[in-house]
């Protein structure tokens, strides 16, 4: 028997979280699967903890150049947040003597409070002192932001303030901030034309409020985010300007414009729903919602769309499942498609074409819940089909083995070869096929559908899109309206 020139077969290299079969992302596809699919929180097969352990261990093994570019991408190009202040934190604990760090650190704010989370996560995690890298680009990052900037994002009931900032780093005064910086340091730096301060000054008085909404959405005042966090207010105390609120929720370029994940709408549609809910309001929701996901590519041949519609994408906050269900219908509403869930066994759900993209998603998920048994999809097929999408977390374990003989055997008895798109809206750093079979994608902002259009020529395109970003162009971007972007994720 051959001891060394053994048989040429692909093997599994590892077991998912579920305990399946699975095969490893490389280090650079699992790190960006990771970050764009994060919300920094408890997931059904992960803590934040071990999320937070896993993606340190990836950013030391991808280096400094991959991991500053995915960081500037997260937070520029996709509006992430939380997982961008502790990659920067973890870059410049990791990587502080590469020269490239202080460049990046200076650029990783997009708002002021960018920075003071990004202080706040690495000392609790290791104290001081910081590196001289992290309090250069520190430095440099807050004199980009105007007197308005510094006001808004002082965080003065935060631990870790604004001020504080000012003064462990000492950012050299520019004609735009220098007055704002000597007020923050007295405590006297205060702005008045927020919309917020403008709501406190109202106070109790109804009527004032009510012109207070009304007058911020005339005067095109409220930002697209704003405006969608605090719709039900807006019903329930300015009702008069529930036409304007409706024209601003469904504006096109304000909608593309702010980064808004697609869930966000649903958040909104559900406290308006609760508390006395306007049919108008809850139809431009769902419009807006339909417009945010219009980005969808218009795709060649015939496509299958197979959801995971298993217990781990529905439990905790069941964001894994409003995203592959919303993103899941979009394909299924622009594209010539087939759609099938799969969880304990494999079903084709009843869709109505013409519905909202709201109204698909959750069909789509009222038929099919259990296990995670992506081989039934594989048997069930039946017909050939120029790409099958894939949208699931990757635990998959009924049957325990990957399902690539099923696919193999699937193509073989339609004489076709599909292109596999494996979208991962959990980042656990799994594949249900091997890395160099499938086209990769993970995220839930509808940026993931430019990419999509790419992948078929570029196997790599998630992966080549991080190493050839250029970063923000700091003169342009730093002057937009922060409110539009979203502020938890």
């Amino acid at each position: 028997m051959p001891r060394f020139n053994t048989l040429a077969v692909e093997r599994t290299l590892t077991s998912n979280l579920a305990g399946g079969e699975a095969y490893s992302e490389s280090p650079k596809l699992e790190l960006v699967s990771l970050v764009l699919a994060s919300f920094v929180q408890d997931q059904f097969y992960r803590s934040t903890d071990e999320t937070s352990n896993r993606l340190a261990e990836l950013i030391e093994r991808v280096g400094p150049e991959f991991s500053t570019g995915l960081a500037l991408y997260a937070r520029w190009e996709f509006g992430l947040r939380s997982i961008s202040h502790m990659m920067a934190a973890y870059i410049a604990r990791q990587h502080h003597g590469h020269p490239g760090i202080r460049r990046f650190m200076a650029q990783i704010g997009r708002r002021p409070d960018d920075l003071t989370e990004t202080v706040a996560f690495y000392l609790s995690k290791w104290g001081k002192p910081l590196p001289n890298c992290f309090k250069y680009g520190m430095m440099q990052g807050l004199t980009r932001f105007n007197r308005y900037q510094l006001a808004k994002y002082r965080q003065a009931d935060k631990k870790v303030k604004l001020v504080d900032l000012v003064n462990l780093f000492h950012p050299k005064p520019t004609i735009s901030n220098q007055d704002a910086l000597g007020l923050l340091v007295k405590g006297n730096l205060r702005v008045e034309d927020t919309w917020e301060a403008k709501l406190s000054a109202a106070g109790k008085d109804a009527t004032a409020k009510a012109k207070v909404w009304a007058d911020l959405l005339a005067e095109k005042q409220l930002g697209y985010f704003a405006a969608l966090r605090n719709a039900r207010n807006i019903v329930d105390q300015a009702p008069d300007a529930i036409p304007a609120l409706c024209a601003l929720l469904t504006n096109q370029e304000l909608i593309h414009k702010s980064l808004v994940m697609p869930f966000r709408f649903i958040t909104a549609m559900q406290a308006v729903a609760q508390h006395q809910g306007n049919r108008q309001v809850l139809g431009a929701l769902t419009s807006a919602l339909d417009i945010s996901l219009e980005n969808v590519p218009k795709l060649a041949g015939r496509t299958l769309v197979a959801v995971d519609t298993s217990g781990s994408m529905t439990q905790g906050d069941g964001k894994p499942a409003q995203m592959a269900g919303l993103f899941g219908a979009a394909l299924w509403r622009t594209n010539d498609c087939d759609m099938v869930t799969f969880a304990d066994k494999a079903v084709v759900p009843v869709l109505i074409p013409g519905d909202s993209v709201l109204s698909l998603a959750k069909a789509i998920f009222d038929c099919n819940h259990g296990g995670t048994n992506l081989r039934a999809v594989f048997e069930w097929m039946h017909k050939p089909y120029q790409r099958v999408v894939l949208l699931s977390d990757m635990q998959v374990w009924v049957g325990h083995d990957t399902p690539t003989p099923l696919w193999s055997a699937y193509k073989q008895r339609t004489g076709c070869n599909p292109a596999l798109f494996s979208w991962d809206v959990s980042g656990y750093g799994t594949l249900q096929f091997p890395e160099r079979q499938v086209y990769a994608l993970a995220g839930f902002s509808d940026k993931v559908f430019d990419l999509m259009k790419l992948l078929e020529s570029d196997r790599e395109a998630m992966i080549h899109a991080v190493e050839t970003y250029q970063g923000p162009n700091l003169r342009t971007e730093i002057e937009t309206d922060e409110a539009n972007i979203n502020p938890t994720v």
